[in-house]
């Protein structure tokens, strides 16, 4: 028994995909709302040309929610030739049939058509494009926005899951699959570490999340595969943490927070909600930077467990007592900044 071997159990544990039994209720309601939409948009003459599951389950890194919510999603690709020009229109008839169909006060935000299932734990987030050739344009706008604050915006949706997803880039699948498993670390720690307060989890947003790790992602790989997830977070912690997401006000010492999207339209993912999140996620992040480090320099199994515990819940396997860990391999291969 090995600690890569307690993490192994643990991405296991708290991994979510379309297939898993506790995602069924969510997959077949999705399913069903889905058909509805598609007979309402052929009703109003909007040709979809095509959907897709974004979000984490569209980039492999969904993990088991600790709220017992589950989200949906889904984008919703129409033919620009069939799009209506107010693009206001076409999210209200995702709105209509959301309400026609058990979900309570669905609402037309700016990016996207969300609702929670009246009588199931549910959240579907619904996202309209328009495309033509290489050319996608998001729907963007609220119910009651003005003529200069809806319009047709261009963005890459598929840009943006193919690089969170390492598509065509050169690494190997034990790297990328290290990448997917510390990402789904990170979104576990964020749930458990602020648990006690749902609003203040909410914006510290799973995207911020992976496009930081990703970006910084330093694997840790021997020379026979042999994957070192303990080693490979530590490094991408650090690497966060010393890059420019987190600045310092020049009058306090509370942090600010900015992180980019990497494909078009390339805005602050946290932007509006950075001082509020930024110095608390810093002096978290910063703490678990510590904890890994302690892990790695324990040479007892239970005791790394338990100190992971702490950053990670209750979850993360511990084994019996006085498990002494394996001697790790020589060769570690790493991978830094996405190479």
């Amino acid at each position: 028994m090995s600690l890569q071997s307690q993490y192994d159990d643990f991405a296991k544990k708290i991994k979510l995909t379309r297939e898993s039994d506790k995602y069924k209720e969510a997959r077949e309601k999705d399913d069903t709302i889905y058909g509805k939409i598609k007979d309402a948009f052929k009703e109003k003459g909007y040709k979809i040309s095509r959907t897709k599951i974004l979000g984490s389950m569209g980039s492999y890194t969904s993990v088991v929610p600790l709220n017992g919510d589950y989200d949906i999603d889904r984008g919703i690709f129409v033919t620009k030739e069939s799009a209506p020009t107010n693009p206001i229109e076409i999210k209200k008839v995702i709105k209509d049939v959301l309400k026609n169909h058990g979900f309570s006060e669905p609402k037309i935000k700016k990016p996207c058509v969300t609702a929670d299932y009246k009588s199931k734990p549910i959240h579907i987030d619904y996202v309209v494009f328009r495309e033509e050739g290489d050319v996608i344009e998001l729907a963007v706008g609220k119910e009651n926005s003005s003529e200069d604050n809806r319009k047709w915006d261009k963005n890459d949706p598929d840009g943006l899951q193919d690089w969170l997803t390492w598509k065509d880039e050169g690494t190997t699948s034990a790297q990328r699959q290290q990448f997917y498993r510390l990402t789904g670390y990170l979104k576990r720690w964020r749930d458990h570490k602020y648990s006690s307060n749902e609003s203040e989890r909410k914006k510290v947003y799973s995207i911020g999340l992976a496009v930081m790790l990703k970006e910084q992602f330093d694997a840790s790989v021997n020379n026979k595969g042999i994957p070192n997830d303990n080693e490979a977070l530590k490094n991408t912690v650090e690497g966060i943490l010393n890059s420019n997401y987190f600045r310092k006000s020049w009058f306090s010492d509370k942090y600010d927070i900015r992180v980019d999207l990497p494909k078009s339209p390339y805005r602050d993912i946290f932007d509006g909600r950075g001082e509020n999140v930024a110095t608390t996620l810093r002096n978290r992040l910063d703490k678990l930077k510590g904890v890994l480090e302690k892990v790695d320099e324990e040479e007892d199994l239970h005791k790394q467990c338990e100190m992971l515990r702490g950053e990670f819940g209750e979850d993360f396997p511990l084994p019996t007592k006085n498990n002494r860990v394996k001697a790790r391999g020589a060769g570690v291969v790493g991978v830094s900044n996405g190479a």
